[in-house]
Parts: C-alpha cells; structure tokens; sequence
C-alpha cells in the first residue's frame, strides 16, 4: 500500500471589501495621516455612532487591527512591497 501527497500553488481567496469597510478604512488612514492616535480614532467612531464591522464599539485595539490586516491585505494583494 502507498499513498502519494500532491500540492500545487495554494490560491489565496481573497473576498473584496465591503463598502463599509472600504469607508472605515479610509477614515482611518486618512485620520491617521493627520497624525490622530487609534484611541482618538476609536473615540471619534463611537461618538458619531460608527461601529465595528461586527456590530461593536470601538477600542484603541480595533482601530489598531484595522490597520493591520489593512496592510497584511496589500502584502497578499501584492500591493505593497
């Protein structure tokens, strides 16, 4: 008895924004470009009402992960170099 394991390339499913997403995205980009900390972010968001993508307040953290699966996107997107 054998067994033979093959692989090809692994693709990468990567689903497009929503258009909820791209708007938080680019507030908080631009927000920060303006040189506001992600806990200012966060208290702006909750003061006009925004919340998470899923349903949440916000928190300094959440701003903070937005960012950063932001750029890991990019990186998949090979966007960023």
């Amino acid at each position: 008895m054998s067994l033979v394991v093959s692989s090809g390339p692994v693709t990468l499913d990567i689903r497009p924004l929503s258009e909820y997403q791209q708007t938080l995205i680019s507030t908080v980009l631009s927000l920060r470009s303006q040189g506001w900390t992600d806990r200012q972010i966060a208290n702006h968001f909750n003061a006009t009402g925004m919340m998470t993508p899923r349903g949440h307040e916000w928190l300094p953290q959440s701003v903070y992960s937005v960012r950063k699966k932001y750029q890991i996107r990019l990186l998949r997107l090979g966007e960023v170099q």
